[in-house]
Formats: C-alpha cells, structure tokens, sequence
C-alpha cells in the first residue's frame, strides 16, 4: 500500500518563494477528494495524469505500466491557466479557501475528446448522465504531472470518522481481524443493505474465522438529490448499534471520494480504494454507482454489470468480491433473502425511493421492516426541514440591482414585509453570525469550521434550523452582477450579502457569513434589518493583528498591494473601519479554528441560541 505522501508545509526560501511567485489554481471539489486520496495513500499514483496516463486509462483501463485502474484522474483548467502552466512549468494547487495544498509540476498540457472520454469511461455520451454532465461543463484542458504535497484539505465535518488508510490497517490489526469486508454506500442504510451485509459477512466468515465490516461511505462530491451528507451520517452513527448487538466487529470512517457514478469502472476503482485501506473483501450489490436517465427514468448500466466486470479482475487487483443480489423482505416469514432465494409462496415487499421520500416527506412513518427508526426520523427530519433555497434569494436580489434597482429599496422592502419571524417560520432563535475581519484573519477558516459544527449538531439533535455559510469569495461569484472594488461597490456588496443572511434568518434558519466587510455603516443596517426581524445578530470580530494577516497573507493580496498590482486593500491603502461593539472578539494568531469555534459556541449557549 503507498504511504501518506504530504510533506507538510515548505520551510526553505526557495519553496516559500515558489508558493508566492507561482500562478495558482483553486481545485474543485471533486480535484480536492482526488487529490486527498492520493496523498493519503489511497490512489497508486502522486499526481494529476499526464496525457499518456489519461489515454491508457480511458482506453485500456490500465496505467501505462500495466496496473488496472479504470477512470482518469485530471486536473481541467481554462486557457488561461493551461498558458500560464506552459510558461512556467509548475503551479501551486489551492483549497477552496485559497491555502496551498500542493505544488504540481507540468509534465503535459492537452485538449481531451470529451465526447470520446464519455463513451469509454460511461459508456454514453447523455449529458442526462451526471458524470457525463460534470464532464462537459469542466474547462477544456486538462494538466497532467507529479504533485509535491503540502497539506491535506482542512475538514471540520465528521473529524472522528476521518480515518487514514493507517488508522484503518492499525483497527483491523488491534482487533486481530483475518479479513476485512468493506461496504461503500452513498445512500443511508436501511434494512435490505443491513441484512445483505450480514449476508457478505457469513459468506466470508466460512473461509475465515475473525470477520469485521468497514462501513465506508462517501462524503465527496454526489449528485444534488442524493441525501446531504450529514444526514447519512447521522443515519450511519445509529445503526451502528445494530451491528454491535449482532455481535459484529464493525468500524465506521469516511472517505473524501467524489462520486462519477460510472457503473462498472468505477466499481474497479473502489475496489482499488478499499484494497489500500486495508480491506481485503469489497461488497458489490445491485447496480454499483450506478444511476438513472432522468428523461426515462431507465438506469444507464445493466444492474449487474458491475460485478461481472469487477469479479473478472478481482485477482488482479488483490481484493475479494462479495457479488450480493437484491434482498427482498417476505411478509410471510417476517426475513429478508436474496432475490433468487425467495421460498415458494412468498408475499415480496418493496417501497420505491420515491415512495420513501413522499412518506418522510408527509410525516409518515415508514414500516420497520423497511428501515430503522432512527434512520427514517433523520431521513423525515431532513426532507421536511431543507426548505431555504440560498440561490434563488440570491437570483432576486441580482435581478433587482440589474435591472436598475437601488440596494436601499431591497432594504426597504425586506422591513416592510410585515410579518414577524414567528409568523413566518414557526422557528424561533434564528439568527446571522456574522465574521468580519481583514484578509489573512482567519474568518473563512473559523466559518467553515463553525459551519461544520453547527451542521453536525443539526442531525444529530434535529434541530430544525438551517445552517448556510455565505462566503465572501465564494458568494461574489455567485452574483451576476459584478461590481467594481470601490468603496461603494463594497458598501453595495457587503449589503446584499446581509440581505441573503437576513432572509435565510427571516426563513428560520442560520446564516454564517465571513466577509471583510471593512466598513462600519453597511455592518450595522445589517444588524438593524436582522435584528428588526427578530432574529439575533451576531457580531464575531476575528481580530488578528495586521501584521500576523500579512506574514500569513494567503491569497498573496497584501504581496500584490506592495506591488502595486492591486488598490483598495483594507488595512493598506484602505480603512477597516473595526466594530465597535461586537458580541465576540478573537484574536487567532496563537489559537487553532476549533479554540475559535468553541468560544463562539460558548457564546450561544449563554444566549441560549443552541
């Protein structure tokens, strides 16, 4: 098994130089998962593909040297920065916040077929299909090299659970295991997937004598109507009983994998996932990461090509398959078995996907031998409670502005709605915390971490509220209207960003924003509108001294400004006008995100928010 590759952080001059003067790319999602599969150990290969790689892969299923592995691992960039990557050979690979992660060296640089890329790996070139999808709304070029690892991506969701390929092998050595059944889902767990585990369990229990179960779900990228992925892991921390009283050695970790939902490669490539963290069998049930044709509703692979294909290499690649076909529950015996070996005269029961949904959805309680209760109350609790659609407030207030509309005529309107905010949600203690700082503070890194918390705590308590983080960065782009970095194109901006918070507050739930928002005015109409609403308002002041944000200086802003590249910073050649009175104030210069979070939820607990 390859081992954890990340190097840590550069110390010399020269790497410290490379991470300032290199062009930098932000990976997406999906990028970031592989990359951290890949410096874990879980992928056999240290960097994005290079052409080579990619054409072997996409036509043979094997890496030039021969090794299955079935579905191209690459980096896609616009023209831009595939020219910027010519000219200089290397880029710094960024996090969605901006931190360097990665430092790529450019072996090669080309335009991929996409249609060509769809039909091998997909087998269709349907855009219906989401992977396909994914595929053709990428940027056009694709970067291939090794990568110098630098960090892993930071998480603060489910950290307990986020166990290394080591961590893994150590559970199974300590627990003296002599195999060890892996079982992906991305789905919750409801009764058919318990029995058909325990069903894999006895199967390879009669060769070897010490069985455990890895439950091993994804929480990368899937598709927008799948399950959130806390709700399946609230669902996954229940059932975890059930195994125990069983008597079953079963352990539960995450993987940072992204779905491509191709079928029967992609099978190959979780065998080969699971093989690197230790399992040494991997269950493949009905219609492996597979998925349906929306416009027909007919699934794009047949349901047990899968495990054809992965029971053809299983050798090769040095895992075992368990091959499970559909279990069925027979009212008659009160017992679930495969579907071949129903006995004579059996009543089968099912419920559709879309028929669970409509009973969680209206409150109803699904039968027991369909699912646990503890799983359908999670599963009720979050189809009923997810209402708040952050885009289309968004879409109102950026069709106001640019269709002509004053940001004060918003404002306006939002206080003249009339109706309080009991009324209108029937949720009390909503509320906006909102983080505001100069760049380099540590807002966006407090925020996703609160973010994480707060959400954790939701479906775990069932807490009906909400929790949305709105992003400075990240919910720029997602305005159309694009305004010019002036002081009144940031008044403007820091205010429709407060108007989506006070709106998701107004709905009932809990906005997060982490926004520089340098100036005084704008941060207190905020509060006034939120406050005036009836919700709380949440000043956090992350305070880090400026030269502590210009020694970090993560996305080179305060480099550029000494430059002369850029104008208008905040705490260089622009105010940041500090809050006078905010509810929370931290300094994070000698304190990691979590210390951050903890005072911010001490806070809340004293207002009795959570």
């Amino acid at each position: 098994m390859s081992q954890n590759k990340v190097e840590g952080n550069p110390q010399g001059d020269r790497e410290r130089r490379l991470l300032l003067e290199l062009p930098r790319i932000c990976l997406s999602s999906r990028e970031l998962c592989d990359f951290e599969l890949m410096a874990v150990g879980a992928l056999p290969f240290l960097g994005f593909m290079t052409e080579e790689e990619y054409r072997s892969v996409t036509h043979n299923m094997r890496l030039p040297n021969g090794d299955i592995f079935p579905v191209p691992i690459v980096l896609s960039v616009n023209k831009n920065t595939a020219n910027q990557a010519d000219n200089n050979k290397r880029l710094v690979l960024t996090d969605r916040e901006g931190i360097p992660c990665g430092i790529l060296d450019v072996v090669s640089i080309w335009e991929p077929n996409k249609k060509e890329e769809a039909e091998l790996v997909f087998g269709t070139t349907d855009p219906n299909h989401p992977g396909v999808a994914y595929l053709y709304d990428s940027p056009p070029y694709y970067i291939g090299g090794p990568i110098q690892f630098i960090k892993t991506p930071s998480h603060y969701r489910f950290q307990d659970l986020r166990l290394t390929p080591e961590q893994v092998i150590e559970w199974k050595k300590e627990n003296n295991l002599d195999a060890l059944v892996a079982f992906q889902t991305r789905n919750p767990i409801h009764r058919a997937h318990f029995e058909a585990t325990l069903h894999a369990l006895r199967q390879v229990a009669s060769e070897y004598p010490n069985v455990g179960l890895l439950i091993h779900p994804t929480v990368g990228e899937t598709k927008s109507d799948d399950v959130p992925q806390e709700a399946r892991v609230a669902a996954y921390r229940r059932i975890i009983q059930y195994y125990e009283n069983m008597g079953v050695k079963a352990l539960l970790a995450v993987v940072p994998k992204a779905m491509r939902y191709a079928g029967p490669r992609e099978a190959i490539f979780d065998m080969i996932i699971r093989k690197n963290y230790g399992a040494t069998h991997f269950i493949i049930g009905r219609d492996h990461a597979g998925c349906r044709n929306p416009s027909n509703g007919v699934s794009f692979y047949d349901p047990y090509e899968a495990q054809r294909l992965a029971l053809s290499l299983s050798s090769e690649i040095g895992i075992n398959v368990v091959p499970l076909e559909e279990m069925v529950y027979d009212m008659e015996t009160r017992r679930y078995y495969p579907i071949s070996s129903l006995p004579q005269g059996s009543n089968p029961q099912s419920i559709s996907g879309t028929q669970l949904r409509r009973m969680l959805e209206q409150g109803e309680k699904p039968p027991e031998w369909f699912t646990f209760p503890e799983v359908a109350e999670v599963l009720s609790f979050n189809y009923r409670n997810n209402i708040i659609d952050v885009r289309r407030i968004i879409g109102d207030i950026d069709n106001h502005l640019i269709n002509g509309g004053n940001i004060n005529d918003l404002i306006n309107n939002f206080l003249n709605r009339g109706a309080s905010l009991e009324e209108v949600t029937g949720v009390d203690r909503a509320m906006v915390i909102f983080l505001t700082g100069l760049s380099g503070a540590g807002k966006s890194t407090i925020a996703k971490a609160l973010e994480a918390e707060l959400l954790e705590r939701r479906f775990n308590n069932l807490d009906p509220r909400q929790v949305i983080w709105l992003d400075g960065d990240m919910i720029r782009e997602e305005f159309k209207q694009k305004l010019p970095f002036t002081r009144e194109g940031r008044e403007t901006n820091i205010l429709r960003v407060g108007l989506v918070a006070a709106e998701i507050a107004r709905r009932g739930g809990i906005a997060i924003v982490s926004l520089m928002a340098p100036y005084r005015n704008p941060r207190d109409i905020i509060r006034k509108i939120t406050s005036d609403i009836g919700a709380s308002f949440i000043e956090v002041h992350v305070a880090t001294p400026i030269e502590v944000c210009k020694q970090r200086d993560p996305k080179h802003l305060y480099q550029k400004a000494r430059q002369g590249l850029i104008s208008h910073l905040s705490g260089v050649d622009e105010p940041y006008e500090e809050p006078e009175n905010p509810e929370i104030k931290i300094d994070n210069t000698n304190i990691n995100p979590q210390e951050a979070v903890i005072e911010i939820l001490s806070y809340l607990k004293n207002r009795d928010l959570i």
